[in-house]
C-alpha cells in the first residue's frame, strides 16, 4: 500500500504486506499514546513501543545495531575521527548514578573489558570476582598491574589474617622482581608509628 497523504486510524491497524509513507507518521498526540509493534522473520522476535509504560522493547532474538548489522543484543559499531564515540551523562546536579554494569560469576568470566579498536589487547578487564587487570586478562590478585600479562605489580589486600600483599613478579618467567620506590621522602610505619623516616 502507498500512502501519499494523511491517512488517520481510530482503531487498532494492523499491516501484514508492505507499506510506504511519502509523509511523516504519527502515533497519538502529546501524552495520549498507542502501542506499536514490529514483528521480524524469526519467531518471537519484534520491536515494541509499549505506550502504556513508554518503553521501547526489542524481544526475543531481536537484536539493536547502530552503525551495524548487530552480532550482539546492542551493538554500535562507527568509524569516528578526532571524537568521543559516545556519552552517557547523567544531568541530576545532587544524586546523579553513572554506569549499572551486573554481569559474571567468578574469575572466568569477564564482567569488563577494554581493547584497542581491532578488539585485540587487554588494556582493563574486570573478572566476575571483582578482580580488576591493566595490561592483562587474567589478573591473579585483586588488583594486577601489568605489562601484557608478564612482569607486574600484584595487589592483595587481607591475603591471610590482617595482612596485604604487594607482589612484584613475572608471570611469563615465573620469578620474582625488583623494586624501585621514588619518592622525595619515605616513611615506614607500624601500627600508626614511625619506625624509619
Amino acid at each position: 500500500a502507498l500512502v501519499t497523504g494523511v491517512l488517520t486510524t481510530t482503531a487498532a491497524t494492523v499491516f501484514n504486506g508492505g507499506t510506504q509513507s511519502n509523509g511523516a507518521v504519527t502515533v497519538g498526540v502529546d501524552d495520549t499514546g498507542y502501542d506499536v509493534k514490529f514483528f521480524g522473520a524469526t519467531a518471537s522476535a519484534y520491536m515494541e513501543w509499549d505506550a502504556s509504560v513508554d518503553d521501547l522493547i526489542l524481544g526475543g532474538a531481536a537484536q539493536l545495531g547502530v552503525g551495524v548489522s548487530p552480532s550482539y543484543p546492542i551493538h554500535v559499531e562507527k568509524s569516528v575521527a578526532g571524537d568521543w564515540m559516545g556519552k552517557i551523562k547523567n544531568t541530576h546536579a545532587t544524586n546523579g548514578y553513572g554506569l549499572l554494569i551486573h554481569a559474571g560469576d567468578d574469575a572466568n568470566v569477564t564482567a569488563l573489558s577494554v581493547g584497542n579498536y581491532a578488539g585485540a589487547g587487554d588494556y582493563l578487564v574486570v573478572k566476575g570476582n571483582g578482580s580488576v587487570g591493566i595490561g592483562t586478562g587474567s589478573p591473579v590478585a585483586d588488583f594486577v598491574v601489568s605489562n601484557g600479562g608478564a612482569a607486574g605489580i600484584e595487589l592483595q589486600p587481607e591475603i591471610s589474617t590482617d595482612t596485604n600483599r604487594i607482589t612484584n613478579y613475572d608471570r611469563t618467567a615465573n620469578a620474582y622482581m625488583s623494586f624501585k620506590l621514588d619518592a622525595l621522602n619515605h616513611e615506614f610505619q607500624t601500627s600508626a608509628t614511625t619506625r624509619l623516616s
